[in-house]
């Protein structure tokens, strides 16, 4: 075979020499050629030089395409956290506005200057408790009643003013008046109490706000009075045995519950009778009480006992 014939031979096979794809005979066939054949030898030092720089050349794309598809994952990653934030910032920006606004209403309601609540307890044994206030410019009452299958029987009551350090006792049942004075009774005296405000110190302490966002789980419904209403449940509570339901327009407590919270038991004995859910239930009115309704009430028949309590500290 004449020289050039074979170097156009050996020439055809470099790439696949230099790429390591020949046959063993084809290989042992070049590499005889390239010995004596510098032209060849130099034709496949510029192959080599070729596949080397074309394999630094991908490599570098290659390196390019990982670097931008790590750009594109960090900033799909830094969007996705992004949005979350956003949605969870929104969740809570959502609650605290419900809460604010709650605490808002029902400081607006307490500000009434007549205003009548009555808060209601079942007992157990067909019996259930309920505490009236009447409260109007200042005076007080609340009047306890029990309500059986035999009647209403009227226990007790207390009246006083509004940051007067007195307030009076009656016991009806046992005829005895108790008046007890005192630093105690004009804290106890204050209209917050009287009217039994659920958000009293939300206004002062931010904390406390955020605090029940947090804690608590915030619903909406309209079933049992036919009107809005929100349903607080506590978040970290697994049987969610405890609900507080806030009237939206007045931001005052209407129901409150604790699941299988009241026993009752079989006479004389530790075993369960039953188990029943304990539920408070209230009811508002307002600019219906009477000066009638906050009079004190006439102890002329009852044994009266005055207590200081500061000179029993």
């Amino acid at each position: 075979m004449k020289k050039n014939d074979e170097c156009k031979i050996v020439q055809d096979l470099l790439f696949g020499y230099a790429d390591n794809i020949l046959s063993q005979e084809s290989k042992d066939f070049v590499e005889k050629h390239l010995i004596s054949c510098e032209n060849c030898k130099s034709k496949l030092e510029e192959i080599k030089k070729d596949l080397k720089d074309n394999e630094v050349a991908q490599k570098k794309e290659i390196d390019y395409l990982k670097k931008v598809r790590r750009k594109s994952q960090i900033k799909s990653i830094f969007f996705a956290v992004i949005i979350i934030l956003i949605i969870v910032f929104m969740f809570f920006l959502y609650k605290f506005l419900i809460i604010n606004s709650i605490v808002n209403n029902e400081n607006r309601s307490l500000k009434n200057t007549n205003f009548y609540k009555e808060q209601i307890q079942m007992l157990g044994n067909n019996q259930t408790s309920v505490f009236k206030t009447f409260y109007k410019d200042g005076k007080y009452k609340t009047v306890s009643e029990k309500y059986s299958d035999l009647g209403v029987t009227l226990e007790s009551a207390t009246f006083g003013e509004v940051n007067s350090d007195k307030i009076t006792y009656i016991d009806f049942i046992n005829k005895k008046a108790t008046i007890r004075k005192g630093e105690i009774s004009k804290k106890l005296n204050s209209e917050e109490n009287i009217k039994g405000s659920y958000f009293r110190d939300y206004d002062k302490y931010l904390s406390l706000k955020l605090g029940m966002i947090f804690v608590m789980d915030i619903s909406k419904d309209t079933y049992e009075y036919g009107k809005e209403y929100y349903v607080l449940r506590n978040t970290f509570e697994n049987n969610q045995r405890w609900e507080l339901w806030i009237d939206k327009e007045t931001g005052l407590r209407i129901k409150e519950i604790n699941k299988d919270g009241h026993k009752e038991y079989f006479p004389e004995s530790t075993v369960t009778k039953s188990v029943k859910d304990s539920i408070l239930e209230f009811r508002y009115n307002f600019n219906i009480v009477t000066d009638e309704d906050v009079k004190p009430i006439d102890m002329t028949e009852y044994e009266v006992e005055y207590i200081d309590m500061d000179k029993e500290k």
